[in-house]
């Protein structure tokens, strides 16, 4: 009897050290996954809950006349002058007043505002056709109209302000000329590093800088200037485009959502750089390209 007592205590004593090193296999893991998914998870993706608590859903309209333009330009004006109200309409405010837009110059306008707003997401729907007549001594032209339903988010700042002044020493740049200079100016006053993009008028967005690891460049130092090249559109006699300037705070960790000259939709290129965006300071500067010939 007192042997199947000893023999049972040291089946008992195997068991709880075996249970022992089982819960621990268990709570090492789970600490670990806790750990990782909080560090890099959350760090990266906090902003996603965010979105969903500052991003507000908008239908607005534009309008273009087809006047010193082609159709693709008039389009994209229309559809411009849209996002611009969107990002307005969001924000509760209303600058963009014109209805019906004539004036190609205006879209440089338009694009300042996606600094205050970023278009996630969006769903177009293009309207018949109209016509749009100045007075009854000139024929109607064509004119495009647009909806789109969208949803803007809000930049919830989490970082004080960086600092960041940029600018173009041209604003209305010669399609591939070879003799002109074209250059753009950047300081930053606080700790950052920068990212450019160029907002294309065939809807595109392309990062341009940095494009490898040597360019990195952090602030604050003194002003960068980056010389760059300017060319129309196949066909295009003029293009309205933007450089979008951003000064990223060095406590994100992760800024690589966007891969060197490739090419990202609109809607697509806002959607990720909303991911960090509350961690950066931007500003975009509009130019206009023209034609040698």
């Amino acid at each position: 009897m007192v042997k199947l007592i000893k023999f049972l205590l040291e089946i008992s004593n195997v068991g709880i050290k075996l249970m022992g090193k089982f819960l621990f296999y268990i709570s090492f893991l789970t600490f670990t996954y806790c750990f990782v998914f909080n560090v890099v998870y959350l760090n990266n993706n906090s902003v996603s809950f965010a979105k969903t608590i500052h991003t507000k859903e908008v239908v607005s309209y534009g309008a273009c006349a087809i006047t010193n333009m082609n159709e693709k330009q008039a389009q994209h004006l229309a559809l411009q002058q849209a996002r611009a109200r969107a990002v307005e309409k969001a924000l509760g405010i209303e600058i963009i007043s014109k209805s019906i837009v004539t004036n190609g110059n205006l879209i440089l306008d338009f694009i300042k505002t996606y600094s205050k707003g970023i278009i996630i997401n969006e769903k177009q729907t293009w309207l018949p056709l109209k016509q749009y007549q100045a007075d009854i001594s000139k024929p109607p032209i064509p004119e495009y109209h647009v909806r789109i339903n969208a949803e803007v988010y809000c930049p919830q700042k989490r970082i004080p302000p960086l600092g960041l002044n940029a600018k173009l020493n041209n604003y209305i740049l010669h399609s591939a000329c070879k003799k002109c200079e074209n250059y753009m100016e950047i300081q930053v006053l606080s700790r950052a590093k920068i990212l450019i993009f160029n907002i294309r008028s065939d809807d595109i967005v392309v990062k341009i800088y940095p494009c490898n690891n040597k360019d990195h460049i952090l602030f604050p130092k003194k002003v960068l200037k980056l010389n760059y090249t300017a060319i129309n559109l196949p066909g295009n006699q003029i293009d309205f485009e933007a450089m979008m300037i951003c000064a990223v705070d060095l406590s994100y960790l992760n800024d690589t959502y966007f891969d060197c000259d490739e090419e990202y939709k609109f809607s697509n290129f806002f959607n990720k750089y909303s991911i960090f965006s509350d961690y950066c300071e931007e500003t975009i500067l509009p130019y206009k390209i023209v034609s040698n010939f």
